[in-house]
C-alpha cells in the first residue's frame, strides 16, 4: 500500500460547483466512481491510498480530500490536451471531502488541512503546485495520516466544511483509518498492538502468533471517547488488534 498526492486547480480543471455537489452527495452515500489523472501511475495498485490537495488559489490551498484507489491505472483520452494522446487515470473512492472555497473557511475547523499548516509540519511535500499523483516521501506517510486521523476521527457528523459519508456510530471514518493504519503506519500499528489487549479470531489463544498476521480491526473499537485535544494515548487504545 503507498500514499500519493493528487493536485487539484479548481481555476482550470473541476469547478468548486461540482466539488459543492460531492460534499452534499457524500453526506448521504459513498463516492465511489471519481477518477483522477496520475502521473507516477507506474507502481499505482489498486487499494493505495490519496491525498487530494487543492492548489493554485494561495492561502486556500489545502487538503481537499482523501481516500483510496479501486481501481489500477489505465490510459484514456489526455483531459488537458486535445491532441489525440491519452494520459492515465484511476478510479477512486472518496473517504472524506474538506472546502477551502471562501475566505470564511480559513477558521480553526479547517486550519489542520491547510497549505499554511502543511508545509510547516510535512516541508518535503509541495502543498502549492506540482503533479497530479506523485508518490509522497515514505518518511512522511506515517505522520501525515496520523494528522489526518487527529482532526478528523473524532468528528461524529459531517460540517459546514469537512464532509463525509455518515454512519450509525460515533466514529464514521473509523473503519477507513483502521485500513489505513494496517498498510501504512507500521509504528502506530506496533503501539495499538503493544498497548491493547490481542482479540483472536483465527487463532486460539496460547498459540504462538506471527506479529506479521496480526490486523488493527475495521470493525471493533474500543469505547474511548476522542476529542482533536485527545492525547496520543487516546487514539492508541481507540483501536482493537486481532489476530
Amino acid at each position: 500500500m503507498k500514499l500519493y498526492i493528487l493536485r487539484w486547480n479548481p481555476t482550470f480543471s473541476m469547478k468548486y460547483e461540482y466539488f459543492n455537489s460531492m460534499m452534499k452527495f457524500l453526506r448521504t452515500d459513498e463516492i465511489d466512481d471519481f477518477d483522477w489523472s496520475i502521473y507516477d501511475h507506474e507502481d499505482l495498485e489498486k487499494g493505495d491510498m490519496f491525498i487530494l490537495a487543492q492548489v493554485g488559489t494561495g492561502e486556500k490551498d489545502g487538503i481537499a480530500a482523501f481516500g483510496l484507489f479501486n481501481s489500477e491505472p489505465y490510459a484514456e483520452k489526455n483531459w488537458k490536451e486535445k491532441d489525440g494522446t491519452n494520459r492515465f487515470y484511476a478510479d477512486m473512492s472518496i473517504h472524506c471531502l474538506i472546502s477551502h472555497e471562501d475566505e470564511s473557511s480559513m477558521k480553526k475547523e479547517i486550519e489542520p488541512f491547510s497549505a499554511g499548516t502543511l508545509e510547516k509540519l510535512f516541508p518535503n511535500v509541495d502543498w502549492h503546485k506540482g503533479h497530479a499523483g506523485v508518490l509522497i516521501p515514505q518518511d512522511t506517510v506515517e505522520p501525515l495520516i496520523l494528522h489526518l486521523m487527529k482532526y478528523t476521527l473524532p468528528l461524529k457528523r459531517s460540517t459546514d466544511r469537512i464532509a463525509f459519508t455518515e454512519a450509525d456510530n460515533e466514529n464514521p471514518l473509523r473503519s477507513f483509518f483502521a485500513h489505513y493504519i494496517n498498510g501504512l503506519c507500521p509504528e502506530f500499528k506496533k503501539k495499538i498492538i503493544d498497548s491493547n489487549s490481542l482479540e483472536y479470531v483465527n487463532f486460539k489463544e496460547g498459540e504462538k502468533i506471527d506479529k506479521d498476521l496480526i490486523e488493527i480491526s475495521e470493525e471493533k473499537f474500543n469505547n474511548v471517547k476522542l476529542t482533536q485535544d485527545s492525547p496520543d494515548e487516546d487514539f492508541v487504545k481507540f483501536f482493537i488488534p486481532i489476530a
